[in-house]
């Protein structure tokens, strides 16, 4: 009986992809770099580290799983039922920075918008977002 292989074990088959002694963290043979291989949420993510060091590696993996996991609650309270502006703005800002399509200005630029928003609107206050720790 023919077998399917998965996607890691097919890349194992040619030798491309390399188990490491920590989960959750693959190595690619050919560059070398170390990749995350996370399950958030029910959906497999693999994303590069952007490292060829293992130490390094290690410490952006804590902080690539707890990114995506705050990107997944952000969607899942955004879908369900009433939104605050205040709820809307952790969103925006939640997706802004972990945008890889934003160029660091573009960041910038919507940062710089919302704190425009701020200061020209009594809503702030009230609501209780703040601004101070969006360093873009």
């Amino acid at each position: 009986m023919n077998k399917r292989k998965t996607g890691l074990e097919a890349a194992n088959s040619s030798g491309e992809w390399q188990k490491t002694q920590y989960s959750n963290l693959i190595r690619y043979v050919p560059s070398g770099t170390y990749y995350a291989r996370v399950r958030v949420a029910g959906k497999l993510i693999r994303r590069s580290l952007k490292t060829d060091v293992l130490t390094v590696a290690k410490l952006r993996l804590g902080d690539l799983k707890e990114r995506e996991r705050e990107a997944v609650e952000s969607r899942d309270s955004a879908s369900k039922g009433r939104m605050t502006f205040g709820g809307c703005v952790v969103i925006f800002k939640t997706q802004t920075e972990n945008s890889r399509l934003l160029k660091p200005s573009a960041k910038h630029y919507r940062y710089e918008v919302l704190d425009s928003i701020g200061k020209s609107t009594r809503a702030s206050s009230k609501v209780g977002w703040a601004l101070e720790d969006s360093d873009g």
